[in-house]
């Protein structure tokens, strides 16, 4: 579905399903030379029996918020690891869980991880992050009526968690 505001085509998710951009992005890192580099896979996991899932949003969002927290766990994981992106429907809500291997989040700052310029980057850990990429997100999901939260993945690694409503 196309709507036109002030001039402006914006492409929305609604018809278009949600599997498809995921499987577009996860095939986009697989094929990413510093993730070959690192021997990093990407595996996108969801039931057999979710065909399409369709939600209310700009397609081009949700596909930076997905780049973006994929590009993070990335940037965490040790070489040789897995970073697993989960699809799952429950009741009404699409719910996509990000999960990587790296050393996960500092647990006393786990309410400042969307904060503007916040960073808890390791001094061990490469990369050039300002701190607005979480906030970038949140905001996005937010726009998007859904919900982000992050905790760690028991003893190794991050989850980030996100709820979009189904349509």
């Amino acid at each position: 579905m196309y709507l036109t505001v002030k001039n402006t085509t914006l492409s929305y998710l609604l018809g278009n399903d949600l599997i498809n951009l995921i499987e577009s992005i996860v095939e986009d890192f697989n094929l990413d030379s510093s993730n070959q580099k690192k021997d990093i896979k990407i595996i996108f996991d969801m039931p057999k029996k979710l065909k399409k899932a369709v939600i209310f949003g700009i397609e081009s969002r949700i596909e930076q918020v997905i780049a973006n927290l994929l590009e993070n766990a990335v940037s965490f994981s040790p070489a040789k690891s897995n970073v697993i992106i989960e699809l799952i429907l429950d009741q009404k809500v699409y719910k996509i869980l990000i999960k990587d291997q790296g050393p996960g989040f500092d647990e006393k700052n786990l309410d400042k991880v969307f904060e503007r310029f916040y960073s808890d980057r390791p001094n061990d850990h490469d990369g050039n992050h300002s701190g607005l990429g979480l906030n970038i997100v949140k905001n996005i999901i937010d726009s998007h009526k859904g919900l982000i939260k992050v905790y760690n993945n028991g003893s190794k690694g991050a989850i980030v968690d996100i709820n979009l409503p189904s349509i």
